[in-house]
């Protein structure tokens, strides 16, 4: 199986919230099932492990239990209710994607939030931080009845661990 990352197309890519985009998303294909000259289409095949992903940029198998990670760099100069919470928001993210050894993982090729939820690093920069912890994914922008805090943190998938903004972790 080759795995494939791919981010986004700018710092907050609107079109990156369509999954028939493509676009920050990671994806595994098994390239023992190609022919000479076959390709795959990327965005319609392959295994989905991930998508809201802005910018996955290590990806890794656990070589015990064949578990997919990756790390995340967030987007910059993040605003909140017209508030800059650049400095110390969002996180970068350590992300677990499942297993494509056939182990089952119900969040499989399930959603991370990006463009419109992030990880919490600094609660206190974050206006309007009610129930918002470290780890704790957060709308950006002005949240809304469709797109706020309480649809982040139930619909999105948090990571498993977060680090400062900025830090660009690479594994």
């Amino acid at each position: 199986m080759l795995v494939v990352s791919r981010g986004s197309a700018d710092n907050v890519d609107v079109g990156a919230g369509t999954l028939e985009s493509g676009r920050s998303q990671i994806r595994a294909f098994n390239i023992s099932s190609l022919g000479e000259g076959d390709s795959y289409d990327y965005t319609t095949q392959g295994v989905r492990l991930g998508w809201g992903l802005r910018n996955s940029v290590g990806v890794a198998e656990h070589p015990q239990s064949g578990g997919i990670w990756s790390v995340e760099n967030s987007v910059d100069n993040a605003e909140r209710l017209g508030v800059l919470i650049k400095e110390n928001n969002p996180g970068e993210e350590l992300n677990f994607h499942g297993y494509l050894n056939g182990t089952e993982y119900a969040a499989q090729g399930g959603n991370y939030g990006y463009p419109l939820c992030y990880a919490t690093w600094d609660r206190d920069e974050v206006p309007q931080n009610e129930g918002i912890e470290t780890g704790t994914q957060f709308a950006i922008g002005t949240p809304n009845n469709t797109v706020n805090d309480d649809f982040c943190q139930n619909n999105r998938i948090a990571p498993r661990l977060t680090f400062p903004a900025h830090w660009a972790p690479l594994e």
